[in-house]
């Protein structure tokens, strides 16, 4: 099906419930400057212009819109034409009022611990407590790599994108095969520390059976 003359709510109905990749390219294409947009005027508005924080917001964004599997998407209701830009300006301003939140709290002391919003992405969609176990294993792993990385993971892993569609979102930067690499860096590396640590807890439990 082509998008490009799709009603904006059979568009974002197509992302949030197939994530149909020519649905998503034509999304971004049609709504990516307004969210950069308006992510920065949030950020200016509390107070910083620092790019890669903007840049770190955008791709928060992103994620944010395919929480729990495209939620907030699959609850738009376009009852006046600009809806869509008042979705958007809510889930933009609600990520970037997040940052400041964690980054005051830190400057504080407060003892808050920030979750990231990857874990709570993947864990609330995780019924299994052994899933949930993974799923938080592998994001402390992770926590090495860069936001840009690890938001390329799981959109992969655990919503569903294909790596041409994670390369449209024009925040991330890369080709097609820029992101396959990212993907394929990030699996190889889990394997090697988990395959390193079912080692070390083996060679441990044979110490230990030897006394």
């Amino acid at each position: 099906m082509n998008f490009c003359d799709a009603r904006i709510d059979t568009l974002v109905r197509a992302c949030a419930e197939s994530g149909n990749e020519d649905a998503w390219t034509e999304f971004i294409n049609r709504f990516g400057k307004s969210i950069e947009a308006m992510v920065a005027k949030a950020c200016a508005q509390l107070g910083t212009f620092d790019p890669p924080a903007i840049d770190d917001a955008i791709q928060e964004t992103y994620l944010k819109l395919c929480d729990r599997r495209c939620r907030v998407m699959k609850d738009f209701d376009e009852r006046q034409p600009d809806s869509i830009y008042g979705l958007l300006k809510a889930v933009a301003l609600s990520v970037v009022q997040d940052r400041f939140r964690t980054a005051n709290a830190r400057k504080r002391g407060s003892g808050i611990k920030a979750i990231p919003l990857n874990e709570i992405v993947v864990a609330s969609d995780a019924p299994d407590p052994d899933l949930r176990i993974l799923i938080a294993e592998i994001e402390r792993e992770l926590q090495t790599a860069t936001l840009r990385d690890r938001t390329i993971f799981w959109l992969y892993f655990r919503h569903g994108l294909t790596t041409r569609a994670i390369a449209a979102f024009p925040c991330f930067g890369l080709s097609q095969k820029g992101v396959e690499a990212v993907i394929e860096r990030l699996t190889k590396y889990l394997r090697g520390r988990f395959v390193a640590a079912a080692t070390r807890n083996s060679e441990g439990k044979a110490s230990r059976s030897a006394f």
